[in-house]
């Protein structure tokens, strides 16, 4: 009896194909070269990925975050879009990173299959290349798992892992959050990439009873827009103003994600109202006959990054260019404030609270003493035009100190030396304004007196 001999298998009869997974490589390749910054010492292609922490920081605090996409994927599949999911797995990390202060550095992806679709994978990482180019942070390595079995046809999985630097002196913790502070809402582009099941769901109930548009968009690319990237504008404003805290909005909406950044014993109180529900929640929560607190524990509700600053610096904060912001609220603290669900959306009406108490007190004492030595010192007229031009010269210098000690980031943690207004710089001033004179007059003196010791006796 003669037997044969069974055909030898390779690896692509098993499911995996090698070639594809370096045609794939290739394609990624070019996307990454983008998104290279400093820091980067070597790349995609090694075993590991270098990266060299940038010189700037003197006590570099890494930070790391890592997370996924989601059930979003699920529709992904089903409505064969695949170009944005990879923004969403940036911003989900970055995002989160960017949360304690920190700048997003570099970027590692991971796509796992059951066969690998060389297109669909492009795409996908594409989007990815192009999320990091808009956070500024560099694609430098990723994992491309062909694992036949474990996904079904046309099906994949992702994780990201972003890591980012922060000064150790201006992380942010949130321990800096007072009753009074302010908190604003930047706004989302959409659902972002949480709460994905309920919106499946919600999609399967309406059938093919869904409005064309929602929001100026296609209803298909209403549901699917990418998560928005908070990083430049978030980061630019930190570099300019005192910014206390930060909570990105993600699963557990605004009830869960807020608490996590709040001292003990405060309570964040959003005003009902205070900024727009769009046509895409709208309709999720029409549709899905949920109220209002389901609604704001399961999405972000239009609100996808939470900023909490004194209410003295809001304005200029919610005016930096980009920045998107709206202002939801105070944070209050209560005897019953508690951490966790049962924060509470009210009607809380905003009551205005004068911006600089400790200023308005020093300022007029500060110009009244200077007008009276001044005059003292110099007769009536001419002292009257110092008091003016010294009056000027303080409000400029002023202005100029305080601009530049908001913007100093040292300043940011110092929060005792904020916290009571913008007393200091005008102290500053006012004191370099009447001590510039008696110096003027001293070095005057001093050149007399040398005159006269030095001139010729007759």
């Amino acid at each position: 009896m003669n037997s044969t001999p069974p055909a030898p298998l390779s690896y692509k009869d098993a499911g995996v194909d090698i070639d594809a997974g370096d045609a794939l490589v290739d394609r990624i390749k070019p996307l990454a070269k983008k998104t290279m910054r400093e820091g980067v010492l070597a790349g995609i292609g090694g075993f590991g990925a270098l990266f060299e922490v940038p010189k700037r920081y003197k006590e570099p605090v890494l930070v790391s975050g890592t997370d996924g996409v989601g059930t979003k994927l699920k529709l992904a599949f089903e409505w064969n879009m695949h170009d944005t999911v990879g923004i969403d797995l940036v911003a989900m990390s970055v995002n989160d990173v960017l949360v304690q202060g920190a700048e997003p550095l570099f970027f590692l992806d991971y796509f796992a299959c059951g066969k690998l679709d060389v297109e669909t994978a492009a795409a996908v990482i594409g989007g990815i290349a192009r999320g990091c180019e808009q956070s500024g942070c560099a694609l430098i390595g990723g994992e491309t798992a062909e694992m036949p079995g474990m996904y079904p046809a046309g099906e994949y999985d992702l994780a990201g892992f972003a890591v980012g630097a922060v000064e150790k002196s201006l992380i942010l913790t949130g321990r800096d959050v007072k009753p009074g502070d302010l908190v604003l809402g930047l706004a989302s582009s959409g659902v972002h990439s949480n709460g994905f099941s309920l919106v499946r769901k919600v999609i399967d109930r309406a059938g093919d009873d869904f409005p064309a548009t929602l929001d100026g968009k296609p209803f298909r690319d209403a549901v699917m827009a990418p998560t928005r990237l908070y990083v430049k504008p978030v980061l630019a404003a930190l570099a300019q103003h005192r910014i206390k805290a930060l909570a990105h909005i993600t699963g557990g909406g605004l009830l869960e994600n807020i608490p996590r950044v709040l001292p003990e014993g405060t309570a964040a109180h959003l005003q009902k109202g205070s900024w727009p529900q769009t046509e895409l929640f709208a309709w999720l929560q029409k549709v899905a006959g949920i109220d209002d607190i389901e609604m704001n524990r399961t999405f972000n509700n239009g609100i996808g990054m939470v900023v909490v600053v004194d209410a003295a610096d809001a304005p200029a904060c919610a005016a930096t260019p980009a920045q998107r912001a709206r202002r939801c609220t105070r944070s209050a603290s209560s005897p019953n404030a508690r951490r966790g669900r049962r924060r509470r959306l009210n009607d809380r009406s905003r009551e205005r609270r004068p911006a600089d108490p400790v200023a308005r007190r020093w300022r007029p004492a500060v110009l009244m003493a200077g007008a009276l030595l001044l005059i003292m010192w110099q007769s009536l007229l001419p002292g009257l035009l110092c008091v003016c031009i010294g009056f000027l010269a303080t409000r400029r210098i002023a202005r100029l100190l305080d601009a530049g000690l908001r913007r100093s980031r040292w300043a940011q943690r110092d929060t005792t030396l904020l916290a009571a207004g913008s007393s200091l710089p005008h102290i500053v001033s006012a004191t370099i304004v009447m001590l510039a004179p008696l110096g003027l007059a001293m070095l005057a003196f001093s050149e007399a007196r040398d005159f006269v010791l030095s001139a010729p006796q007759q």
